[in-house]
């Protein structure tokens, strides 16, 4: 037996929470209430290096987010809409995690955007969007950092919810040819176009 070491660091164990309830439906992942995401790289599938990070997903119908533009139009409509918002959301939490290999790509993407956004602002800034190739350039930059901060990452989302079914979407084809294709209950249909 070994004796206890109180300096010792604590040691994490990584256990799903139930490797039944995921299942893959077309491109999107099923998650029951109690199931959770396998502990594979979101966009590959390779088990995990490190512990998986806690995401907070919420799903809004798609009929209250048509609402959405005129109700920034109106404040009064606009707190309705907060309100319904706020009551009819359905948030799940989530654990994912990415290998090493997608986290440095993620990271360098991002530091890439931040590095565009900068120097876009500082051509801006220094006056060399007075000479006629400046503006052009600048929102060139700009383009481009909104592409590359738009792809750093690609994150899990809720697309569809009944009742105790979850569709998450954005997993890698990777990842999902790696789950199991397990039917739903009859009560389930994937989403549809507009969810």
């Amino acid at each position: 037996m070994v004796p206890h070491d109180p300096y010792r660091p604590p040691e994490a164990v990584l256990e799903q929470a139930d490797p039944q309830g995921c299942w893959r439906e077309g491109r999107y992942v099923v998650l029951t209430g109690s199931g959770d995401l396998p502990l594979a790289c979101f966009t590959c599938g390779v088990p995990l290096d490190s512990p998986p990070r806690d995401r907070r997903l919420e799903h809004l119908p798609w009929w209250l987010l048509l609402v959405l533009p005129f109700a920034c139009a109106m404040w009064p409509v606009l707190l309705v809409w907060l309100g319904v918002a706020f009551f009819i959301r359905h948030p799940r939490r989530v654990r994912v995690g990415w290998c090493a290999r997608h986290r440095r790509r993620y990271r360098a993407r991002a530091l890439s955007g931040l590095a565009l956004v900068l120097s876009a602002a500082v051509l801006v800034l220094s006056g060399v969007v007075l000479s006629p190739a400046g503006p052009a350039v600048s929102i060139a930059l700009l383009l481009l950092a909104i592409v590359l901060l738009a792809t750093a990452r690609r994150d899990p989302g809720l697309k569809r919810v009944r009742g105790d079914l979850y569709w998450v979407s954005g997993m890698g084809a990777e990842a999902l040819a790696r789950l199991s294709s397990r039917p739903s209950p009859p009560t389930s249909s994937p989403p549809g176009p507009g969810a």
